[in-house]
């Protein structure tokens, strides 16, 4: 979802939106994913039939999600080819040219990038090439032994992770402990006007499911957090001043699966003989009753949860030790080269200086915008995927 540009959803023009309906458009919403309607079988309406439901779908979006969303009727029939060629040109095809565009400013910054971390690269090497040999070995020891640390605890955290998502469906009965304690408070504080109990069993359900992931995404940004620490550590050891942003490893931290039951149609009522033996025995009678009603529905509901809460943990862990890898392989390559390598000559030393001024000057040129045409079209990108490709592999010599 976060990497969709556009949601679609399709329904019949001689019908009215479904909850399945406003659902996928609150979805869309929630992932900020933008959003068309479309309104299919157009053909079956008049003009001025066809205006109305148009505005009746507006408006109905409107009231039941808060949104605003394009809506536009449509047909298979080739006599009405032109609504969907019409959508197409108005929504679609700009969309596309926004695409592109972004692709482009994506390799002109990735240019800039690496012309950044050349200059830093070239600079550190020289602040580098006055420090005592002692002093800088014992430094990328320190990254070496603090990366290696690193790389094996997204493997270790998921794991770990892992486990404690399987034991989420056996650790239900907290649930509807939870649920017929707060169904007990509320009966015997306001017997006559007490809240639904559909909704509080529904509530209690949600909010121990949300409990539980709320946990697992803050131990993942604590993951993330710990992992861009070390390598920022480790850039400073190496003296790189190519690192990652404050957010950078968080902001993978997203798409958390939403667990979604529905309606449980829980029935209970207040237990008034149970109360007379007290509140905690009424609690546990309640309990199971509520359990016997709806609780292998919660279960098998949890166990399908767990499996999609799997897969994004596998997801995000994987995407982590990517990013961390990125910027590790570099920094790796970077201490092998300083154990490897002997201090520069006076004649090095100058070289290094001259190729600084050249990057000094052009650095402030905008490459992309004083190529010709053709270059920035057929030649950047090829240029591009070639630089970053050296420039991932930490190849910036």
């Amino acid at each position: 979802m976060p990497k969709c540009d556009l949601g679609v959803v399709l329904i019949d023009a001689g019908s009215t939106l479904t909850s399945e309906d406003l659902q996928t458009l609150l979805t869309l919403q929630q992932a900020a994913v933008p959003a068309n309607v479309l309104l299919s079988k157009a053909d079956l309406l008049g003009l001025q039939d066809r205006g109305k439901i148009i505005e009746y779908v507006r408006q109905h979006i409107r009231s039941e999600c808060n949104l605003e969303l394009h809506v536009h009727p449509i047909s298979a029939l080739p006599s009405h080819k032109n609504l969907l060629t019409r959508w197409f040109d108005e929504q679609i095809i700009p969309l596309y040219g926004h695409a592109q565009e972004l692709r482009a400013s994506s390799i002109q910054r990735k240019i800039g990038g690496l012309q950044e971390s050349v200059i830093s690269a070239l600079e550190m090497q020289l602040e580098r090439s006055k420090k005592p040999a002692s002093e800088t070995a014992d430094q990328v020891r320190a990254a070496e032994t603090r990366l290696r640390h690193a790389t094996g605890l997204s493997e270790e955290a998921r794991s770990a992770w892992e486990k404690e998502i399987e034991r989420l469906p056996s650790e239900l009965s907290e649930a509807f402990y939870a649920m017929s304690a707060e169904l007990i408070q509320v009966w015997s504080a306001k017997p006559s006007s007490a809240s639904s109990p559909e909704k509080i069993v529904n509530d209690s359900v949600l909010q121990f499911a949300q409990q539980r992931v709320q946990k697992l995404q803050d131990s993942l940004r604590a993951l993330a957090l710990q992992l861009r620490d070390g390598l920022r550590m480790s850039a400073a050891d190496l003296s790189i001043a190519d690192m990652p942003g404050d957010d950078e490893l968080q902001s993978l931290v997203r798409g958390t699966p939403v667990f979604d039951i529905g309606s449980l149609g829980a029935v209970v009522s207040r237990p008034t003989i149970a109360l007379l033996f007290g509140t905690q025995f009424a609690e546990k009678r309640l309990a199971r009753r509520l359990y016997k009603q709806s609780g292998d529905r919660v279960y098998n509901a949890l166990k399908i949860y767990s499996g999609a809460l799997k897969e994004w943990i596998r997801l995000v862990t994987s995407q982590l030790s990517q990013r961390f890898e990125t910027y590790a392989e570099r920094y790796r390559a970077h201490a092998a080269r300083s154990f490897g390598g002997t201090r520069m000559t006076t004649d090095e030393v100058n070289a290094l200086q001259a190729n600084l001024r050249v990057l000094w000057a052009s650095e402030s040129a905008d490459f992309v915008e004083s190529a010709p045409k053709y270059a920035v079209e057929h030649e950047v990108h090829a240029f591009g995927r070639d630089i970053v490709s050296q420039a991932d592999k930490g190849e910036s010599h």
